[in-house]
């Protein structure tokens, strides 16, 4: 029998951010209700356009705010002088290149260590990448790497953040998971032989005026002995700018229902969509794209049913009026 073996990784990739998945977790809710309007939870909804699954709205529609804080994003570009002064703070030296040109990325390899290390920055965002890629995303596992507990990840983490000056006050832990598998499989088999924990990784987020940050990505990841082999952080700086109108909850259901979505998701193999929780957020766009505003967003979360198949569901819908 053949065997396979599979790399997982839940590090959320540039692409992966920019199409969403329904398996994100959804922070944050309204509350203290304001209002809701005279529509029961259980009302059935058909979205327009063709093979899409009807909406089931499983909760009320509530309407906290008719405003909310608006926040200008600050677009500094750093020089390649500040660029190489980041990089330090990684103990790494190299020549600053441009890696690519689509993203506008520019990469630092430092080939001094075994195995090498390399550290990226995101003019349009920000955002810089660090990684040891040889550790972070080995070939081959053969046992089970030593992986430090959710207590040891934290203090790996707050301390790694510290030396490198990428630490952020108003930043949180959100969660520590399991960042990358590696999973052997035997042919025709429906679960698999052997399966690895890689990494671990350690992911902050933030709220803003008391509302949770949606498409921030901070997460340090940390292998085999406790030794941090990677770290993103595409967190950009902000600054108030006035307030916005809301449109309603329920005019941004019937946007949800009309795939008028930030970033609309294929839900053509589902037969329905069912709604439990509306809650607001602020969206932020993924590292490879320049962002002036940050913009109110409406979460709808829920389920995602495919026969006898359930998936967890979010989604999101402009806010403003």
């Amino acid at each position: 029998m053949e065997n396979k073996k599979i790399i997982i990784g839940t590090l959320f990739a540039v692409a992966i951010i920019a199409c969403l998945v329904i398996s994100f977790e959804v922070i944050g809710n309204i509350s203290e209700q304001a209002y809701s309007t005279g529509y029961d939870s259980g009302i059935v909804m058909k979205s327009a356009g063709g093979s899409v699954p009807e909406f089931v709205l499983n909760t009320q529609f509530t309407n906290e705010k008719d405003t909310v804080q608006l926040y200008n994003v600050n677009n500094k570009k750093l020089n390649s002088e500040q660029i190489q002064s980041i990089a330090e703070f990684f103990d790494l030296k190299g020549d600053l290149e441009t890696y690519s040109k689509n993203t506008g990325e520019l990469k630092i390899v430092d080939d001094s260590y075994d195995p090498q290390r390399q550290i990226s920055y995101y003019p349009k965002s920000g955002a810089i990448v660090y990684s040891i890629p040889d550790e972070e995303y080995p070939n081959t596992v053969e046992s089970q790497p030593s992986l430090p507990s959710k207590d040891e990840a934290i203090k790996i983490a707050e301390s790694f953040v510290q030396k490198t000056n990428t630490y952020e006050e108003e930043g949180f832990v959100k969660n520590v998971e399991v960042n990358q598998k590696q999973q052997v499989w035997k042919s025709g088999a429906t679960e698999p032989e052997k399966s690895y924990d890689i990494t671990t990784a350690v992911r902050y987020s933030r709220d803003l005026d008391g509302i949770p940050v949606y498409g921030d990505e901070f997460s340090v990841i940390i292998g085999d002995g406790g030794k941090v082999v990677g770290l993103v952080k595409s967190w950009r700086e902000v600054e108030q700018g006035g307030t916005g109108r809301l449109k309603t909850a329920e005019d941004a259901y019937d946007d949800l229902c009309n795939r008028d979505t930030v970033n609309p998701l294929n839900l053509a193999d589902y037969d329905k969509i069912t709604i439990d929780e509306i809650s607001l957020g602020y969206w932020m766009e993924p590292r490879i794209y320049e962002q002036d505003q940050v913009k109110p967003v409406y979460v709808f979360s829920g389920t995602a049913t495919r026969g006898d198949k359930t998936d967890p569901y979010v989604e999101y819908v402009y806010a403003l009026e």
